[in-house]
């Protein structure tokens, strides 16, 4: 009987333990195998003591979600709420803004069923319409942003999320492309499933999502397309309130038809987060991405190349006061071109000056280069300013006011400038 060791050092030759070097290398065996042993039941004593705190602690939110009606553990929340808003330039036009006041009625739908203490089945859905008085025309159906039907399967290390996230909107200034019209947007669809590998200090993640748009409007029909995106991410606890990583991505977008060009993009960058205090948490990305354009029409083939950066920041102020800023450069498909990049900064502060009433500002800044046609190329600047105050009436009624102010300049296309002013009073009840 022999046993084959292989020698860590250059230049790895065998070694070969026979006679009475086999005692000492079976006892050798034994006690590695004990360590394992030993090491794997500790595993399997800590895995266990994870799932069950895991589980009380899902048990513990779920208890507290509020609910319409209850069936076993299957919890429905339902509210409505009606909002009526006057909008000074709902075409987003320079030279002839059109004003119109609108109603939307709104219904949102929540369903949380616990298949298991740790495995929930959850479906959200957000359904209005927008009915414009003087301008009937842009009347339109909403899906809300947040709609999806997700399932979280959880086993031991495990954690795989299933989802499928939808929204239909109608609203221009989502795209800070888009002027002189009061329509735009579509239906979006994203499918896919992300699975999580959890070893407390060290966590992998590897993700596929499928995602469709289809334009709402003959104008921009062009503009649907699908795309798949792959990703995955490693990350480390370095400290208790420290957690690097890396990320990868990659996919193809295809579009429907031969106008913008069909395109793979690619991503590898590095992240930080971290929890510097029980109030104060921060979190940055960076990294470098490239895009191979294929040829369409006039329009030859092209690799664009750049990096993205984005920084979070989140404080509690005091006990009743909070504020985020966030700042980045990304990149995204254009409306017009196939690629526009943008540098942003944003400002959230939410405060509570007297009981039941909660009072959010915000601003946002945006800076965008989008190519025209070959050569050309346009840059413009958009502002966002907003202020909200909500009032909890009482248990099941809140009223809110809304206003928020959009104003763009650009550099090359000055008819595309506008300025527009919206005022939203919201009555909301929970059933």
């Amino acid at each position: 009987m022999s046993v084959i060791l292989q020698d860590s050092n250059p230049p790895f030759k065998k070694h070969r333990f026979t006679g009475g070097n086999t005692l000492i290398a079976l006892l050798a065996l034994m006690v590695l195998q004990l360590s394992v042993i030993h090491a794997l039941a500790q595993d399997s004593l800590l895995l266990s003591q994870k799932n069950q705190q895991n589980g009380e602690d899902r048990k513990q939110q779920l208890e507290n979600i509020p609910y319409t009606v209850r069936v076993d553990d299957l919890k429905i929340l339902t509210s409505g709420s009606m909002d009526g808003e006057w909008n000074d330039n709902i075409n987003l036009s320079h030279n002839a803004p059109e004003s119109d006041f609108l109603l939307r009625p709104k219904v949102d739908t929540d369903v949380y069923w616990p298949v298991t203490d740790i495995n929930i089945l959850k479906f959200s859905l957000g359904l209005g319409y927008d009915k414009y008085f003087q301008y009937s025309a842009n009347d339109n159906f909403i899906v809300s942003p947040g709609s999806e039907l997700s399932w979280d399967l959880i086993m031991n290390y495990f954690k795989i999320n299933f989802h499928d996230e939808f929204s239909y909107y109608e609203d221009p200034t989502v795209n800070g492309s888009v002027s002189g019209v009061t329509r735009f947007g579509g239906f979006e669809n994203t499918a896919g499933a992300e699975g999580t590998w959890d070893l407390n200090d060290v966590v992998l993640s590897v993700g596929y999502d499928h995602y469709n748009f289809i334009p709402s409007t003959t104008q921009y029909e062009y503009t649907a397309h699908s795309s798949d995106f792959f990703n995955s991410r490693v990350s480390a606890r370095v400290h208790p309130g420290v957690l690097l990583g890396i990320e990868a991505s990659a996919g193809p977008t295809k579009y429907d038809q031969p106008v913008l060009q069909n395109n793979t993009t690619y991503s590898l960058g590095a992240y930080l987060q971290w929890q510097l205090t029980d109030a104060i948490s921060t979190e940055l990305h960076s990294g470098y991405f490239w895009y191979d354009f294929a040829a369409v029409g006039p329009i030859p083939a092209a690799k664009e190349t750049g990096y993205y950066f984005s920084w979070n920041y989140k404080q509690r102020i005091r006990k009743h006061m909070s504020g985020a800023l966030q700042a980045g450069r990304q990149t995204s498909l254009g409306i017009y071109s196939a690629l526009t990049q943008q540098w942003y900064g944003q400002a959230e502060l939410d405060f509570q000056p007297i009981r039941q009433v909660t009072v959010t500002a915000y601003t946002r800044y945006e800076t965008t280069t989008q190519p025209i046609f070959l050569q050309y190329s346009d840059n413009y600047d958009r502002i966002n300013l907003g202020l909200e105050v909500s009032a909890r009436l009482n248990e099941r009624w809140t009223a809110s006011i809304n206003y928020r102010y959009w104003i763009k300049n650009s550099s090359l296309l000055t008819f595309e400038d506008y300025e527009q002013n919206r005022i939203t009073i919201q009555l909301a009840y929970k059933f």
